[in-house]
């Protein structure tokens, strides 16, 4: 009889480890946030062209982005999420003239990252939630120029690739055991001129 007590007990146990140790996915679109240094590089520009120079530029500074997830739940309170995530083409136009000729620059940088982060959860209510995250990414820029004078662009180099610290806080609402909705913050170290960039998204969580 003991043993029988003992191992309901156990499956009894299991059940419930198993119940609160669940894969989810999460899906969410947003926006990039960062500072283009578009009035250096208009000066910069104007400086390498041969006077007098006029310059009217256009800077797409907060690109749409999204992130695809993957994370695991250790218990009610802990998980580890992962994956990947497409920050958007910050886009920098200029046209002008010089000595009397019209000329045109741009310079095009799609930033993309992988990341890990361990998630701590501090439940609010029985639906809301609040998160916070830190971990690790891998952010790769992909930078095209094309100026009419060499040494003009704003990044130092043409493509980086960048593994830093994350961090980043969301809120969840619960809406039932396995969908959720989540808005997030998260702030990535890109190495180059744009340094930190915050993404804000929004989305849905599906457990599984």
């Amino acid at each position: 009889m003991k043993k029988i007590i003992l191992l309901a007990g156990l499956l009894a146990s299991t059940g419930t480890w198993a119940a609160e140790n669940d894969f989810y996915v999460l899906g969410q679109l947003g926006q990039t946030r960062l500072t283009y240094p578009q009035v250096s590089t208009d000066a910069r520009l104007q400086q390498s062209l041969p006077a007098p120079t006029s310059v009217q530029s256009v800077v797409n500074k907060n690109p749409a982005a999204y992130k695809l997830q993957l994370g695991y739940q250790i218990d009610a309170r802990w998980a580890i999420e992962g994956g990947y995530a497409d920050l958007g083409q910050v886009s920098y136009h200029a046209t002008g003239t010089s000595a009397g000729l019209p000329f045109t620059a741009s310079e095009i940088a799609r930033i993309k990252a992988w990341n890990i982060n361990a998630i701590g959860k501090i439940p609010v209510n029985e639906q809301f939630s609040i998160l916070g995250k830190v971990g690790f990414s891998r952010v790769d820029v992909t930078n095209n120029a094309t100026f009419p004078a060499v040494g003009v662009a704003s990044w130092v180099n043409a493509n980086t690739i960048k593994t830093g610290f994350t961090y980043g806080v969301a809120m969840q609402i619960d809406i039932n055991k396995q969908i959720s909705a989540r808005a997030d913050m998260d702030s990535y170290d890109t190495g180059v001129a744009t340094g930190r960039i915050n993404v804000w998204t929004l989305g849905l969580g599906y457990k599984f």
